[in-house]
């Protein structure tokens, strides 16, 4: 359980494609797309901060995956693999 004021920094290559919130075709979407929904939902209800870290340049489910962000207030975050020692430093002093 969160405190009020966690926060969960969830990286991914945004491609779930196996398991549990699978998201290689159009039923698992659609049911991956409500687990994550729920997910959020339990998260925010408990005061948790979701921020979704993605890598730039790689095919991504965002609009999935951000749920989570958006939900609970946080923040979706695309890093650059040139530069991610840098953008991850930025993420942490956020």
């Amino acid at each position: 359980m969160g405190k009020p004021g966690s926060m969960v920094i969830m990286c991914t290559d945004g491609l779930a494609n196996t398991g549990f919130g699978a998201l290689d075709n159009d039923i698992e979407v659609s049911k991956a797309t409500e687990l994550y929904k729920k997910i959020g939902e339990e998260a925010n209800k408990k005061g948790v901060i979701i921020n979704a870290i993605t890598i730039k340049g790689e095919e991504c489910n965002v609009l999935t995956l951000g749920s989570l962000a958006d939900i609970t207030h946080g923040k979706i975050i695309r890093v650059n693999p040139l530069n991610i020692q840098d953008d991850f430093a930025n993420v942490l002093k956020d």
